[in-house]
């Protein structure tokens, strides 16, 4: 298995490779006075749900909207931001750091040092400039390995059980 290390720097050259075609495609270079624009989501191929991934719809409103779970939400303070994530104060000082795996959309979204959010660790979610993210707490591991797979469209139950075990969770349309 490789290293924590070198797992970062595949994923860190894997997201500036994502970075540089998306930069080809659509011909801009910007300046660097500019202020960067917020990466799509749809230039992302990541198909899993876990912490650090994608936020699931599920987990987003009920972090927010049942009262039993919205009371776990905390507000924090940015103190650093990196290509891999983000170090958090809370109110009595003490620092956490959260790692995910588009980290250049959630710096672009932060707006930097200083900036408040809202961390629920229960549901994995922290909340800034309008935008929600999945956060995973730094214990000294990688994030789980990307999903690249997306869910076929009529899942059996088999299916669906290997699809929460794989990628986290997974939404699908109502059949009628």
């Amino acid at each position: 298995m490789p290293s924590h290390d070198v797992v970062m720097a595949n994923h860190r050259k894997h997201r500036a490779d994502q970075a540089r075609a998306a930069a080809e495609r659509d011909g801009s270079r910007g300046s660097a006075s500019e202020k960067p624009a917020i990466p799509a989501l749809t230039d992302v191929d990541c198909q899993s749900y876990r912490a650090g991934h994608h936020v699931h719809w599920m987990q987003a409103l009920k972090s927010i909207n049942k009262p039993e779970y919205a009371r776990l939400t905390w507000a924090g303070k940015i103190v650093a931001l990196d290509d891999l994530g983000l170090d958090v104060a809370r109110a009595d000082g003490t620092i956490v750091r959260f790692l995910n795996h588009h980290a250049e959309r959630l710096i672009a979204v932060a707006g930097g040092v200083g900036s408040n959010v809202n961390v629920n660790e229960g549901w994995a979610i922290l909340r800034c400039g309008g935008y929600t993210f999945s956060i995973s707490e730094d214990l000294g591991q990688p994030l789980t390995a990307c999903v690249m797979e997306s869910p076929p469209e009529n899942p059996t139950d088999q299916k669906r059980a290997a699809l929460i075990e794989g990628h986290g969770g997974f939404s699908a349309p109502v059949q009628p």
